[in-house]
């Protein structure tokens, strides 16, 4: 069936772009933004309510780029993307033990390419780090309080000795029920505190994905028009402080990758009863930016991407808090005040696109 063959391609291509990240395939990095479009177009496929009445005998009323169809061909034929097993054998034989061991220690959270080098010269593994850290129970707070004895452990920040905790959990993708539930027990609880407060979580899951990689929650309220208000907080004053106390205190969050942030929490959370913790991030921000960063951190990066270069074209400059223009005189950049997501598509010149159809 064709839908079964669109699956198993999307599959592929993933497995593709993996692979070209993990062996740093240089001619390959180029292409990754390519393969990323045919995903998005052949899950938009996927949606097509006639997609059961189709065959592969109208590829060529897809709407898919050149390349894409003739991949799909190709895959429908052979079962396979071509020249990736090529590709495969050619850098596995040599590079698999280096590269397989940098991408466990890069999957830790905090822990990036050069700290994972670093690590490899030195002989630590993830295994060795999981090993040691389990001595401890897989306690974090412990092992801090024993990290002079440690023989691996002690290479690792805080930061990253959460992110080796709970590594396993953050790779798991979050099914949209559970967000649901994630995001009406977020609006009840900042509800208790202040009514005023405008709470959206956006990311993938505001663009209407059935899955998402963590949870991005955008906290504003009139009260806080300008940034300037916020900055004049005392700490028992900020909400977004009263809220992550108030979280901890309920059991949701598990642990913090920040502390006392004003403007940003990092962390990870977990609904009762549920097994896998989630990476959460909160940013609280002024309210004159609402829609300039509801913009932005629902995305799509490759939408965003657009946006930033449409508005340099038209003499502005985009960024996640405004859009500004500049006095031809003074070079003063100023903000311009929008009071939608529609406005700033409109002062660019674009098609307003909602939520579920940012995905290009």
């Amino acid at each position: 069936m064709l839908k079964n063959t669109l699956i198993k391609f999307i599959e592929s291509i993933n497995k593709l772009i993996a692979m070209t990240k993990k062996y740093n395939i240089k001619d390959g990095i180029f292409k990754i933004n390519s393969y990323k479009k045919w995903i998005t177009s052949i899950e938009k496929l996927l949606k097509d309510s006639n997609i059961e009445t189709k065959t592969m005998d109208n590829v060529d009323e897809f709407e898919l780029t050149t390349g894409a169809k003739k991949n799909l061909i190709y895959f429908h034929e052979f079962g396979t993307l071509e020249g990736i097993e090529e590709l495969e054998k050619q850098y596995s034989a040599n590079n698999n033990t280096k590269y397989d061991e940098l991408t466990k220690l890069e999957k830790i959270y905090g822990i990036g390419p050069a700290a994972a080098d670093k690590l490899y010269k030195e002989g630590i593994t993830f295994d060795k780090l999981k090993t040691e850290l389990k001595k401890y129970g897989d306690d974090v707070q412990q092992a801090l309080r024993n990290i002079d004895d440690t023989t691996y452990l002690k290479h690792l920040n805080q930061k990253q000795l959460i992110g080796l905790k709970y590594k396993d959990d953050i790779e798991q993708r979050i099914p949209r029920a559970e967000m649901v539930r994630m995001e009406t027990l977020l609006q009840k609880t900042v509800a208790i505190f202040d009514k005023s407060m405008i709470l959206t979580i956006c990311g993938s899951y505001r663009r209407g994905k059935e899955s998402s990689g963590d949870i991005d929650v955008l906290l504003v309220s009139p009260k806080y028009e300008k940034k300037e208000q916020i900055e004049k907080l005392e700490e028992d004053e900020n909400p977004l402080i009263k809220f992550v106390d108030i979280l901890t205190g309920m059991g949701f969050l598990v642990a913090h990758l920040t502390d006392k942030g004003t403007t940003k929490y990092m962390g990870l959370c977990r609904l009762k009863n549920n097994m896998y913790a989630r990476r959460i991030d909160i940013r609280f921000i002024a309210y004159e930016s609402y829609y300039n960063a509801l913009l932005y951190f629902t995305g799509s990066d490759n939408l965003n991407k657009q946006m930033r270069f449409a508005a340099k074209d038209k003499g502005y400059r985009l960024n996640e808090y405004a859009i500004l223009e500049e006095n031809k005189k003074t070079k003063e950049l100023k903000p311009i005040k929008v009071n939608s997501e529609e406005d700033i598509f409109n002062i660019l010149g674009m098609t307003y696109l909602k939520p579920t159809e940012r995905d290009i």
